[in-house]
């Protein structure tokens, strides 16, 4: 077997072209051609590729530098409060000892990385592996849902989704179908719709609900993590969750579920087996060799530019037939699994973003015959594999456009069953849906993201409430389930064209936040203002980007982050920047000079997995308004968060990378270097303060829901409604079934 890790001697040196070993078979050879594999066949492809000491002190330093300088909670999980106590991590202290710890293999390297820094609870942090991480993609046949029994609601089991074997025979096809009705008794899949899980793996089911939460990541609520392990929606994307897909092969090939099917009242056990797949995004290889050749190196898109910190050149192969993976400049596009570029307009460079750095030779990019020059398109304007914003955000109106958003390490590719999809549209535009329901008095706004082309999503608000408030609407649910945030001067245009024209919107639409300012920062400010930033380029840091807490914009020579803002955090110095206001103002569409609805009259709903730009929202809307706020479905007896994973702006690697180069300061000691993996990292930029409590961050606080079942409206006393309402088998993952009876329940009238 052929591997192409990091020759790694003084000068690191990272070759594609010499093998570090060779063995007489190869285990990735095996899965190349199959459609379907075992989790361990994969597993035995991927951890064929040894540890090398090497990479692993490149990625903790990159990270441990990126953590140090420039995210904004790092110091606030060494000692979480509650409910997020489980979030407590001495992150900075986790990656000495993984420094210090010799693994069995790279993959094994990657899982305490990974799950490292899953503990902090934060996708806007989060960290993938393009080598590993959905490389191949693993399912089960059963996606799972939590149920309330019709009749009696307090009753509540985890279940198959009803539409399990829909989903599964339409996006998974005959030959998996076949693997896993074989595996069940030669029964079809739809004889399992609806049945209840006993156990799996001989476990109460929640018991494996509460391990996956553990070390899922994402929110820093146990109970919203828990929500990702079940079946959900997002638009017209079915979301398998985390029990039904995985992004690493599990340590078994099977699990034992023990199901009461519908119809009978007898348990029956099976052994039902994963079935792996090559990840959608994933270059075709042929060998562990290529695999590693054409996965697990660096490309521009990983560093924003081409191989530093004294590596050698190297020849990155491309398979015949297939795209370069240089082709764009893959900063302008997200990183694998991400939704928005790493960064926006610039030159291509992904990774570390910007040009070679450390005294690099310039790395000899090969590309096909007949296929694009390299340089053509600028790849860091586009959302990096995954991801859903740009690597580097477009300047729009002089400025960066300004992200709060997730950071995926799985596709989002599977479609939504056709029967599924409600039928009452109205208008819409990408991930802004408007529908009316049977009433006549309510419309919806099904907002799956805030993501896509800012001035068409404004249109596409401004046009959609017209045109159902034309039909007689009175009411409005926002339907935000599975929103992992995006434009934050979306979400500041939204609030405000619901709130109506108000004397503080006009300076003020989002909230005030603060940046970190450790020393690394500082030295960035001092240069921009010293002159030393291109005239043609910008930075996140340049204070002309920039307002105060009145509106009133910095001048182009201020340096915003001197002095810092001295902060004990957890016992620990830190230091921030002082308030900076919101920037979204003018907007470049006018909002409607009236509020279209009461508050009352307003609900926004979801899984409990708003996020980001969209917890910007949703915190503002139920802060100043009271507006309703229901969280579908859950464990029972838990108190859920309608949002979580606030921050006020996330970055990724790429955009501050660029910047270092760009001010000549890639070689500080502070700076992190270039990575020598396929990696992205994902980080709070900006903490926003709370408006409830300005003097604090709105990170940390704790945004619950009430669970009383049923609730209904007369039950309750003021507006600040807070509903946890069960899923019935008639409304699960139906978004119109839902949203009807969600309007029953809030408004009987």
């Amino acid at each position: 077997m052929y591997y192409l890790l990091a020759a790694a001697l003084s000068s690191a040196v990272l070759s594609s072209g010499s093998p570090l070993e060779s063995r007489q078979s190869d285990p990735c050879t095996k899965i190349v051609n199959q459609p379907w594999s075992k989790p361990s066949e994969v597993s035995s492809c991927l951890s064929s590729f040894p540890f090398n000491a090497t990479l692993r002190d490149n990625v903790v330093d990159v990270l441990s530098k990126t953590f140090s300088q420039f995210h904004t909670s790092t110091n606030f999980h060494l000692h979480m409060p509650d409910p997020f106590t489980d979030d407590t991590v001495d992150l900075l202290g986790e990656f000495q000892r993984i420094k210090k710890t010799t693994y069995k293999s790279d993959l094994d390297l990657h899982r305490d990385i990974s799950t490292t820094v899953k503990r902090l609870g934060d996708s806007h942090a989060g960290y993938v592996n393009y080598c590993y991480d959905s490389l191949f993609s693993t399912y089960l046949p059963f996606p799972l849902v939590v149920l309330a029994r019709p009749g009696a609601e307090d009753v509540q089991n985890i279940h198959i989704a009803p539409e399990a074997s829909q989903v599964v025979t339409s996006e998974f096809g005959d030959e998996a179908v076949k693997t896993w009705q074989s595996a069940i008794g030669g029964r079809n899949l739809t004889e399992f719709n609806g049945a209840q899980i006993v156990s799996i793996n001989g476990q109460d089911p929640w018991a494996i609900v509460d391990t996956y939460a553990a070390t899922a990541g994402g929110f820093q609520a146990k109970t919203t993590r828990q929500n990702g392990f079940f079946a959900s929606y997002s638009l017209w994307e079915y979301v398998m969750g985390g029990f039904a897909q995985l992004a690493l092969p599990p340590p078994n090939d099977t699990v034992t579920l023990s199901v009461i099917r519908n119809g009978s009242t007898s348990q029956e056990s099976y052994n039902v087996p994963y079935l792996s797949r090559i990840g959608s995004k994933t270059v075709e290889f042929t060998d562990a060799q290529s695999l590693w050749t054409n996965n697990c190196l660096p490309s521009r898109k990983t560093n924003g530019g081409t191989p530093s910190n004294g590596v050698a050149n190297s020849k990155m192969k491309t398979l015949s037939g297939l795209k370069s993976a240089d082709e764009e400049d893959p900063l302008s596009e997200p990183a694998k699994f991400q939704r928005v570029p790493i960064i926006a307009c610039l030159p291509s460079r992904k990774t570390n973003g910007g040009t070679p750095s450390n005294g690099v030779a310039n790395s000899k990019m090969k590309t096909l015959s007949g296929l694009k020059s390299t340089n053509e398109e600028d790849p860091l304007s586009e959302p990096a594999k995954f991801q859903r914003v740009p690597i580097i955000a477009p300047v729009v109106d002089g400025r960066r456009e300004t992200f709060a958003s997730l950071v995926y390490d799985e596709p989002q590719d599977i479609a939504f069953p056709q029967s599924l999809l409600p039928t009452t549209y109205v208008t819409g535009y990408g991930a802004v849906q408007w529908l009316m329901l049977q009433d006549n008095k309510t419309a919806v706004l099904w907002l799956s993201s805030f993501d896509g082309r800012s001035i068409d999503m404004r249109k596409a608000i401004i046009r959609g409430l017209n045109e159902v408030k034309a039909k007689g609407a009175e009411r409005l649910l926002i339907d935000v389930t599975n929103n992992g945030g995006g434009i934050i001067c979306l979400a500041s245009f939204l609030h405000r064209v619901l709130a109506g024209p108000q004397p503080s919107l006009d300076v003020q639409p989002g909230l005030d936040g603060s940046v970190r300012a450790q020393e690394l920062p500082q030295k960035i400010v001092a240069k921009i203002v010293a002159g030393g930033l291109p005239e043609d380029d910008t930075s996140y840091y340049n204070p002309s980007n920039y307002k105060n807490a009145q509106g009133t914009e910095y001048a182009a020579n201020f340096n915003w982050l001197n002095p810092p803002i001295d902060v004990q955090v957890n016992g620990v110095s830190d230091k921030f920047s002082q308030k900076i206001g919101d920037t979204c103002l003018p907007f470049p569409l006018d909002p409607p000079t009236t509020q279209p609805f009461a508050f009352e009259n307003i609900a926004i709903i979801s899984n409990g997995r708003c996020a980001s730009s969209c917890s910007l929202f949703s915190i503002l809307m139920r802060t100043k308004y009271n507006v309703k706020t229901v969280v579908m479905g859950g464990k029972q007896g838990t108190t859920q968060q309608y949002c979580g994973v606030v921050g006020g702006q996330s970055l990724n690697f790429v955009p501050l990378n660029v910047e270092l180069k760009t001010l000549g300061l890639k070689n500080d000691t502070l700076a992190p270097p270039d990575f020598l993996t396929n990696s992205y990292q994902g980080l709070t930029w900006k903490l926003v303060y709370s408006p409830s409590d300005p003097n604090s961050f709105e990170e940390f606080k704790t945004h619950p829901a009430q669970f009383n079942f049923p609730l209904l409206p007369s039950t309750l006393t003021d507006r600040m409604l807070l509903i946890d309402f069960p899923l019935l088998p008639s409304t699960v993952n139906n978004p119109q079934a839902i949203w009807e009876d969600v309007t029953r329940r809030l408004w009987p009238n």
